[in-house]
């Protein structure tokens, strides 16, 4: 009889324990900043001060209001790390918008199944498309578009700093169900290629 497969974080992939802990501080400074603002209206034990009671609710009311929102946010990338196919976090390369020189070249990272699925979802963001339209050229009366450099486009991410982490960003888009237009096909992976320095 063959044995069922384990059931739980064993069976997990692991780039999910990642992607979970990259949710965790976020959530925890958030906390950790509502406990501040409402301790300064409370005694020593904990109670609220008589005469702050007014401000501690308009404190709290602000403090529900921003953690709300968190949580469509949350909720919505957890279900992007869940769905089947897996999606994973990915590090997409694009060419800068001064692309002669051959360091110009962006680092994004978003969530998606694949390379062409990240990019699909990378071309959707209205946040990259307003970085495109400020950044790059108009020839012609025509937007220069960034371009996708698969080569240098991995799954994971790279060291903090070195990129553009836009999956919060993708996860709020996603819960206004913004329509994705279909963004330009992967190019081939060029012979001979490697991934930047």
């Amino acid at each position: 009889m063959t044995a069922n497969p384990p059931v739980g974080p064993a069976s997990a992939p692991p780039h999910l324990f990642d992607e979970l802990q990259d949710l965790l501080p976020p959530l925890r400074a958030m906390l950790h900043r509502h406990q501040e603002v409402l301790d300064q209206y409370r005694d020593p034990e904990g109670y609220v001060i008589e005469d702050k009671q007014r401000a501690y609710e308009d404190a709290r009311w602000d403090t529900a209001l921003e953690a709300s929102d968190t949580l469509v946010a949350l909720v919505s990338r957890l279900e992007q790390l869940v769905p089947h196919p897996p999606r994973r976090a990915f590090t997409l390369a694009v060419t800068g918008p001064a692309h002669h020189e051959v360091d110009d070249v962006w680092l994004f990272v978003v969530d998606g199944t694949d390379v062409t699925d990240a990019w699909q979802s990378l071309s959707a963001l209205p946040v990259f498309r307003q970085w495109a339209e400020l950044e790059y050229p108009t020839r012609n009366g025509v937007l220069d578009q960034p371009t996708l450099l698969p080569h240098s486009c991995h799954a994971g991410i790279a060291a903090p700093g070195m990129y553009t982490d836009l999956r919060q960003e993708q996860a709020r888009t996603a819960t206004v169900r913004i329509p994705a237009p279909i963004a330009p096909d992967v190019p081939p992976r060029p012979a001979g290629s490697r991934r930047p320095r």
